[in-house]
Order: structure tokens, then sequence, then C-alpha cells
């Protein structure tokens, strides 16, 4: 089970968790004055096999999806949607396909990987995620490591 609050801004918080009803998964009671909205969803994760089929070209959401743990999903698509704008303003589009299937298929492999340790039951990945979140806590550089990916320096 995982569940975790999001602060939004004064008094205000997105409540995610595991399950169909986040509010109740949460272990200690929580003061709720109005709930704006509630729903639930799926994570899907694939990616096309190419970006560039003829006059075609796919970047973002069209191209890949996967797990939001990281955060990276929006700055994904920017990187791709920028590698396209330039190549089609430089006139050379040959070998942006490769280039960012090759990027992304990075990035989701690290969000899988990420959220299999968050929301896994193994012993294993409940020691990955402890051992990431005392590390993140305690270390410096491991904090600037994580912040870094977050926002794809």
């Amino acid at each position: 089970m995982v569940a975790v609050a999001v602060p939004l801004g004064e008094g205000r918080h997105r409540l995610v968790a595991s399950c169909d009803d986040a509010i109740g998964a949460f272990p200690m009671a929580l003061d709720i004055k109005r709930v704006r909205r509630q729903g639930t969803f799926n994570i899907s994760v694939r990616q096309a096999e190419t970006y560039s089929k003829g006059r075609i070209h796919l970047a973002g959401d069209a191209a890949h999806c996967h797990s939001p743990v990281g955060g990276r999903g929006m700055n994904l698509g920017i990187a791709d949607a920028a590698e396209l704008a330039a190549r089609v303003v430089a006139g050379r589009l040959t070998g942006y396909s490769e280039l960012r299937h090759r990027e992304d298929k990075k990035v989701i492999d690290i969000t899988e990987h990420g959220r299999k340790i968050v929301t896994g039951q193994s012993l294993k990945a409940r020691f990955e995620f402890r051992a990431l979140i005392a590390a993140a806590n305690s270390l410096p550089a491991v904090r600037r490591k994580l912040g870094q990916f977050a926002v794809e320096l």
C-alpha cells in the first residue's frame, strides 16, 4: 500500500494511493473539509516501435507513456517536441526516431524500476525503497541527483 499527500498550496493537498480509497489508505485521521475531485487511474507502460514513419512523427504521449513515478512525463514529451522542432527547422529529420526512442526508453526503464520499488511487496523492494528514502534524507548528493532526474537537467 502506498499513500502520498502532495502539498498544492495553503491547506490543499493531492492524495494519491495505490488503492481506490486514497483517503482511507492513510494510517492517520485526516481533517478534510472538501474533496474537489476523486478518481482512479491505471498505469499504462508502452512505447511506439518507431517515432517516425514517412511524414508522420510522434512525440510525447503519442510516442510513449509510463508511470508518473519520478515526475518525468511532461519533461520527456517536451524534450521530444524540442528535438523534433529543431530537426524540422534544420531540415534534417533523419535520426529523430532513433535518438528519442533510445532516450525515452532509458527513462521508461528507470520509472518502471522506481514504480516497482515504491509499490513492490517483496522484502527486496521494501528495503530498496527505505534505503532510497534514507539516502535522499541524509545525503545531499543523492537528494541532488534525484532532483536533477526529476527535472531532467
